[in-house]
């Protein structure tokens, strides 16, 4: 078990196919596609429990997976409010099964991923737009206040900034800014910074070969232990028994 296959990341998501021991109930921030490629797994949510080959789950939901030994899985974490991303919202439910035709033609994707040498950004970045692709509808994506998206990407391509300087930017209060993220991510400013570092970390261990100490530094953590449970507390599972 915890066996690793490959892990890659890009600006819109990551993907992780490999073995890995039965999650706690946890909450990850982004849309979450689960998949099996040899048996089914058990997945919990807030109120249900299923069999599945294949689902996608909601951001900001909690969610558990239980899996038999030797199953194959694939996690692909997709960032809700980049490109394709918001086709994929959706507020009337935390997580939907895909049907068997989407999950053998994702799972082919990603195969044919694995089967590569190339590990770039832009190959994972395509891959993961052309599973959204298997999935979304023809229903328009949700758009979210221009003010957020534009924070969003300041928060992405700078080392640090503040509430105060977001609300500056945007001609708005402090306050009535924290509100307007709330309100269109689902998440505080805080919880969303700290989903920032974790990521930014993520890529500093699988990219960059950093070990998890440098990593969580390198991604704004104070120290390893808070990167930790940060960890766990978005995949539930510790990182030093799911990422190499």
């Amino acid at each position: 078990m915890n066996k690793q296959i490959k892990i890659g990341f890009s600006k819109i998501g990551g993907i992780y196919v490999g073995e890995l021991e039965n999650s706690k109930l946890h909450k990850h921030r982004a849309i979450t596609i689960a998949l099996s490629f040899n048996d089914k797994f058990e997945f919990e949510g807030e109120n249900q429990k299923i069999t599945t080959s294949g689902l996608i789950s909601q951001p900001n939901t909690n969610r558990k997976y239980n899996y038999n030994p030797n199953t194959l899985i694939a996690f692909v974490h997709i960032e809700p409010f980049f490109s394709l991303g918001s086709t994929l919202l959706n507020k009337d439910k935390e997580f939907e099964e895909l049907v068997t035709e989407q999950t053998k033609e994702i799972a082919e994707i990603l195969m044919q991923w694995c089967n590569t040498n190339d590990n770039s950004e832009k190959l994972t970045e395509t891959v993961i737009e052309n599973i959204i692709k298997q999935i979304a509808t023809e229903t328009p994506q949700r758009f979210i206040d221009e003010r957020i998206k534009k924070s969003i990407d300041l928060i992405w391509n700078s080392e640090q900034i503040d509430l105060s300087e977001l609300a500056s930017i945007n001609n708005i209060s402090i306050y009535r800014f924290s509100h307007l993220f709330k309100q269109e991510t689902g998440i505080s400013f805080k919880e969303y910074v700290l989903h920032k570092k974790l990521i930014k970390s993520l890529q500093a261990i699988v990219t960059d070969k950093e070990t998890l100490t440098t990593s969580a530094y390198m991604g704004g953590f104070s120290d390893q232990p808070h990167f930790n449970r940060t960890y766990l507390n978005a995949f539930g599972v510790p990182p030093g028994k799911s990422i190499k």
